[in-house]
């Protein structure tokens, strides 16, 4: 039994797909509904479309948070860098699905990474809102495109039309992990995050990053990327 299946990837990285602009143009318009409301009416907003730990234990009603917390963002800085990798990253993940997959993958990683935000910090009263963890989720899916974009020493190479991934996502995984560069983009990307893990140990000042939200992110993505992925016979 054949346990790879190829797809369709295209290398006009720079050529956004509308699905992406589309969810990029939802991020802006939250953003400035919030920004260019009165602050009263802001911070209702914020209250009800962000994730917060210590509510959502008690209103299970408001399961959508785990999904619109995703779209809002604390700054315009914020709002910028999550925009920018939703281009550079989101782009790669977008090419390789249909707008219907894409936007499950998008939900799914939201949702995923919130509900270990919750779990995690159960106690929480502050909001936490931003599409970190669905960016997280684009970069972890594109470690299972790096073979075909960099050689085992890194180099850059001009890339493959068509993509062969492993069906099963557990292999899929394993798979882009024998690749060298998927380590040291892996690795960088965990130590960030664990720096701002140990932040409040090392500073007593608390972090202002979710690195909950942004592993759990990266997971999901990568074991859905094979899941998803739309297949060329």
């Amino acid at each position: 039994m054949n346990l790879s299946s190829h797809y369709k990837m295209s290398c006009a990285v720079f050529k956004i797909p509308k699905i992406v602009m589309m969810f990029i143009v939802l991020n802006l318009a939250l953003y400035a509904a919030v920004q260019y409301n009165p602050d009263a009416q802001a911070y209702e907003l914020i209250q009800m479309l962000a994730l917060i730990p210590s509510e959502f234990s008690v209103h299970l009603n408001e399961l959508y948070r785990l999904l619109t917390y995703a779209f809002l963002h604390a700054s315009f800085t914020h709002l910028a860098l999550n925009m920018l990798w939703y281009v550079v990253f989101g782009t790669v993940v977008a090419r390789m699905m249909s707008t219907a997959a894409f936007s499950v993958f998008i939900s799914l990683t939201a949702i995923g990474a919130g509900l270990i935000y919750v779990m995690l910090n159960a106690e929480s009263e502050s909001p936490m809102l931003g599409a970190s963890g669905i960016v997280s989720g684009f970069m972890g899916a594109s470690l299972h495109v790096m073979p075909y974009f960099y050689d085992a020493k890194g180099r850059y190479l001009a890339g493959s039309g068509r993509i062969n991934i492993q069906t099963n996502p557990i292999q899929a995984v394993m798979q882009a992990l024998q690749f060298s560069p998927a380590w040291q983009f892996v690795g960088l990307f965990h130590v960030l995050n664990l720096i701002s893990a140990v932040q409040p140990i090392l500073f007593g000042a608390p972090s202002a990053i979710a690195w909950e939200v942004h592993i759990a992110g990266f997971w999901i993505g990568a074991v859905l990327m094979p899941v998803l992925a739309q297949r060329v016979k």
